[in-house]
């Protein structure tokens, strides 16, 4: 009896660590419940504000024109050209470049995720437009559920600088994030992207940016990798203040006009 309950015990252990993985959600959905349950409680936390005691001052009859200033309607406007016998101001010098990616992101122990990105700049100045959509299937209870969470960032850029093959660039903006769990949330991002041309060819890249959102909910992301020609390799991390880290592999194509 005892071999034969040693045997059965044995294979119970083998099969445990099968039956959570169907019955727990991945990090993707731990993270979206997690920020569904902090923006809810900061919705009902603002949704009574206390009385206040202060009182509207009292309107004014008499309105107030200044009219010293002739030509304060007419704005200031810095012409950008590439021509020389301009008369305006030369800022961006060179060609225009337009710079596009699409990825897939393994994230682990998840769906995994899409990413896309896509950046046009002039010289030293340009605009970004980021999307990272995280998918997470969760079966539980007998039930199966689909959970997708978005992260999008739009920036203006700008290259603090550019030599020897390198380029830094500083960016800052509006930030989004949307999910199956809840409603759009707004804020700001800021960030650096980095890049170094090693051979013709192939450039070594890391980027970092941080997310500061409603509801007190932030997130940073950080990716470092390789473009060779039009494809690219590297390793994304997003880590929200809520729940576990969202990290893995990822490859993608990456096209420079």
């Amino acid at each position: 009896m005892r071999p034969q309950l040693a045997a059965s015990l044995s294979a119970a252990f083998l099969l445990l660590p099968a039956l959570p993985s169907a019955a727990l959600a991945g990090p993707v959905a731990a993270v979206a419940h997690g920020v569904e349950n902090k923006v809810e409680t900061h919705q009902e936390s603002s949704s009574s504000p206390p009385p206040s005691d202060h009182q509207p001052e009292p309107q004014r009859d008499s309105v107030y024109y200044d009219t010293s200033c002739v030509n304060c309607g007419s704005g200031v406007f810095l012409v950008a050209t590439d021509g020389a016998d301009s008369d305006g101001v030369t800022l961006l010098r060179g060609p225009a470049r337009l710079d596009l990616y699409v990825g897939g992101h393994a994230v682990a122990g998840s769906s995994g995720a899409l990413v896309a990105d896509i950046r046009a700049s002039k010289d030293w100045l340009g605009i970004s437009a980021s999307n990272t959509s995280y998918f997470d299937h969760v079966e539980a209870k007998g039930r199966e559920d689909s959970v997708r969470m978005d992260l999008m960032a739009f920036a203006l850029d700008a290259r603090l600088y550019g030599g020897g093959g390198t380029e830094l660039w500083l960016d800052g903006g509006l930030a989004a994030s949307s999910s199956t769990e809840y409603d759009t949330i707004l804020g700001t991002a800021f960030g650096a992207h980095l890049e170094q041309r090693v051979v013709p060819g192939l450039i070594a890249v890391a980027q970092g940016r941080f997310f500061n959102l409603e509801a007190d909910v932030s997130a940073f992301e950080g990716w470092a990798g390789v473009r060779a020609w039009f494809l690219s390799a590297g390793y994304r991390v997003v880590r929200f203040n809520i729940g576990p880290p969202l990290h893995g592999p990822e490859a993608g194509v990456a096209i420079r006009f």
